[in-house]
């Protein structure tokens, strides 16, 4: 059976930007269950009153099947390892990673993996991608998955799609990744003998 991962931020007891995950959810359900009805997340979650940051872990198939509140740790991302996979589909963001756990294995020293579907840049194993190029921040029109930040950001203009190549990673000047936890998060490392040399592994 098909389970699938919604996973909300929770801020001082206070679920973020809702509205886009319910999108999400309501359209995987209508695309693989048949599901007519809507589902309002605010109704359903219940989470901690006392201050800090949670992530509201949600599995559900055509209803919600358990959500459970967990405390967050903020990462580090410096160095991302380049994998290439021309079969991976990771349309629905579903609670199976099987697939994405594999190729995160080969990351070795770095902390994620850029994926490359048939020449295209994708995602990393947990977030959306974007590059400053110029004066504005491209975002691949190639996701595995369309993540609720990256859908937020790309209504407001923040970021725009764009096709972009695995060889054309050596023009942009920053990264950025993106998912629901981490907002949008900027590489801080300054790139010394250039951009992919430096960031990629």
């Amino acid at each position: 059976m098909i389970q699938l991962l919604e996973t909300v931020k929770i801020v001082n007891g206070k679920a973020s930007f809702v509205a886009f995950h319910n999108e999400r959810l309501n359209q995987a359900r209508r695309l693989l269950f048949g599901a007519e009805d809507k589902i309002d997340l605010t109704i359903f979650l219940q989470p901690p009153s006392q201050p800090g940051l949670y992530r509201a872990r949600i599995i559900y198939a055509k209803t919600i099947e358990t959500i459970e509140y967990l405390p967050y740790q903020d990462r580090r991302f410096q160095h991302f390892k380049i994998v290439e996979d021309n079969e991976i589909d990771y349309t629905f963001k579903y609670l199976n990673r099987d697939h994405l756990n594999r190729l995160l294995a080969l990351k070795g020293q770095a902390d994620d993996i850029l994926i490359i579907k048939k020449g295209f840049v994708t995602d990393t194993s947990i977030a959306n991608v974007a590059f400053w190029h110029q004066d504005k921040w491209l975002t691949p029109s190639t996701p595995l998955l369309k993540g609720t930040t990256r859908e937020r950001l790309l209504s407001e203009k923040k970021i725009i799609e764009a096709e972009i190549r695995l060889e054309d990673l050596k023009k942009f000047s920053k990264m950025a990744i993106m998912n629901a936890m981490l907002g949008f998060y900027v590489i801080s490392k300054t790139p010394i003998n250039g951009f992919e040399s430096n960031i990629f592994t």
